[in-house]
């Protein structure tokens, strides 16, 4: 029977993994496994709105506040912003 829960289907795959161990592995928890792939999935440019989506969160906030620190240039865009603001393009 499939879960069709990611929740919960995830805890119960990360609780036994025997290939895992076999291969010499180090025990990660999901939440890691989860906190990399949002932070890799924004790194490369992924809209923020669809990485929460992905991972259940209520809001696109809730994302920036754990994750803004890996949107690439995203202080540099919002100062080159201001400039052209401020300057004129």
């Amino acid at each position: 029977m499939q879960c069709t829960n990611a929740r919960h289907s995830a805890r119960q795959d990360v609780r036994s993994a025997p290939e895992a161990s076999r291969a010499g592995l180090e025990r990660v928890r999901m939440h890691d496994l989860r906190h990399s792939a949002a932070s890799l999935t924004l790194a490369n440019g992924t809209p923020v709105r669809t990485v929460s989506e992905l991972l259940g969160h209520a809001d696109p906030a809730i994302t920036l506040r754990a994750y803004s620190h890996v949107i690439p240039g995203h202080a540099d865009a919002a100062a080159e912003a201001l400039t052209a603001s401020i300057v004129g393009s």
